[in-house]
């Protein structure tokens, strides 16, 4: 009688591999899942530094191009010409609103605090402004307006507070 031997793994052998390849497969799933959430957490950094960067951009624009910024209500008023855009910060939710013709832009930003000179303290006319960020790489944005004579004068005088 002719006896065959086939070549194969034992039962240890076999063992041994399923215990390693669940060993390696746990690994992988740890891994990946690690990477997962550091990517949710770099992507919610990028769009917490661009809201703020898009908020630089449109306070220095308002900045320059405004007649007179007052603080009424707490909320800042940019005077122009033709139109007034304000700026209200809401403290729970962490938002920034910015209205200008029924227009409403909100900036999810976590504020810790502002700062305000006056150029005319009774009158809430403010010159310079900075915002303090929480847990930001910006930690703070710094605005000035420069009044001329004129507008000094016109604010003194009450007549901008006709034109709203």
């Amino acid at each position: 009688m002719n006896i065959y031997k086939i070549k194969s793994f034992t039962l240890y052998e076999l063992m041994v591999a399923l215990i390693i390849f669940s060993i390696l497969t746990a690994m992988s799933y740890y891994i990946v899942q690690f990477i997962t959430r550091n990517f949710i957490r770099y992507n919610k950094a990028i769009d917490s530094f661009n809201q703020i960067i898009i908020l630089d951009e449109m306070l220095s624009y308002d900045f320059e191009t405004s007649n007179f910024i007052c603080l009424k209500n707490k909320n800042i008023q940019f005077i122009k010409n033709d139109d007034t855009i304000t700026y209200t910060l809401l403290e729970k939710p962490n938002y920034l609103i910015r209205v200008r013709n029924n227009k409403i832009d909100s900036f999810q930003v976590a504020i810790e605090k502002i700062n305000y000179d006056f150029l005319i303290k009774h009158k809430n006319i403010i010159y310079s402004m900075q915002l303090h960020f929480e847990n930001y790489i910006i930690n703070q944005l710094s605005y000035y307006k420069l009044y001329d004579y004129k507008k000094t004068l016109r604010v003194k005088n009450e007549e901008i507070f006709k034109l709203n």
